[in-house]
């Protein structure tokens, strides 16, 4: 079971619009409503791929009743602290025609000291059923960065050696390195920004991230690198993951899907290679997909993605 947590949920509102202005009146071709927060897409890759999952997470108010409403057609599991306020809803605009992505984000509603101890509660309701925890996404901009290290130490106390996989950038991410999750996986400008150095060469990105892993007791540090694919680091060595050539269609979701892969990979013990290889065909499936792509479809993308094996 991968159970995944979600502070900062929403609404997702897709505007399609072909040749979209600024500062114009503008004509919208389509309305999309979809669920979302970096957790919940994690949740519905890895359920599209056959594994099991629970979400936990923050909701409130009326567009929280929503997105539990869209989450049980879907099948989802789910139990989620109430809070006063109202989730997110955010708003993203696409222009197919200039191939543009806008998006306008919401805070999302105040949380205190109790509500996060209930959301810890929650987590320990869960604890036995679960394989692997993922805190991924924001948090809400009253909420300390040092939260996700908060909690990584929290599930520790409870056991040890239980898995804890982390995507998050900035303060979050840095405050989270210290509590030594079992797996970060961020984007490479949010690596460069958290390492302080702007870099580009693959193996200079691999040794830096190298210098992290021994310097915590975290087993892999995952980076992503978009159209180029990714890079799996370990303590002796690393993989260089490239996937085939795709149209890119969808910017939605793409390192989430990078993530579920992974876990579920692992969770049926593949071979780390192949771990990092479903995770890129997962990645790049969802690039290319208007919707949660399948497992034929990533299974597809799959055949065709490179791996080169480096040891340091």
């Amino acid at each position: 079971m991968i159970t995944t947590v979600t502070f900062n949920p929403s609404i997702e509102k897709t505007l399609l619009i072909d040749n979209f202005f600024i500062d114009k009146i503008n004509q919208i071709d389509d309305v999309l409503i979809s669920v979302g927060g970096q957790g919940i897409n994690v949740s519905k890759f890895v359920s599209a791929l056959g594994g099991k999952t629970n979400l936990l997470g923050i909701i409130s108010g009326n567009t929280g009743k929503q997105l539990l409403t869209i989450l049980d057609s879907m099948q989802l599991d789910h139990d989620f602290v109430w809070v006063n306020g109202d989730t997110r809803t955010n708003i993203r605009i696409i222009d197919k025609n200039n191939e543009t992505f806008t998006d306008i984000k919401e805070p999302g509603p105040f949380i205190n000291s109790v509500d996060i101890e209930e959301l810890k509660e929650k987590i320990e309701d869960h604890f036995d059923g679960t394989d692997i925890f993922v805190l991924t996404g924001s948090v809400q901009k009253n909420v300390k960065p040092t939260v996700y290290k908060d909690f990584i130490k929290f599930i520790r106390s409870i056991e040890y050696g239980k898995k804890v996989a982390v995507d998050a950038r900035g303060e979050l991410l840095k405050e989270a390195l210290k509590a030594e999750p079992w797996l970060v996986k961020t984007r490479l400008k949010d690596f460069c920004e958290l390492v302080d150095k702007q870099l580009s060469d693959i193996e200079e990105i691999a040794y830096e991230a190298r210098n992290l892993l021994e310097d915590v007791d975290t087993e892999y540090f995952c980076i992503t690198m978009g159209a180029e694919g990714l890079l799996l680091v370990y303590k002796t060595g690393y993989y260089k993951v490239t996937p085939p050539v795709l149209e890119k269609i969808n910017p939605i979701g793409i390192g989430d899907a990078v993530v579920a892969g992974f876990l579920i990979s692992f969770l049926k013990g593949e071979t780390l290679l192949n771990c990092a290889r479903y995770a890129c065909a997962s990645g790049a499936a969802c690039a290319a997909s208007d919707d949660i792509p399948d497992k034929k479809e990533i299974d597809h993308v799959y055949k065709d993605v490179k791996v080169e094996s480096i040891l340091f």
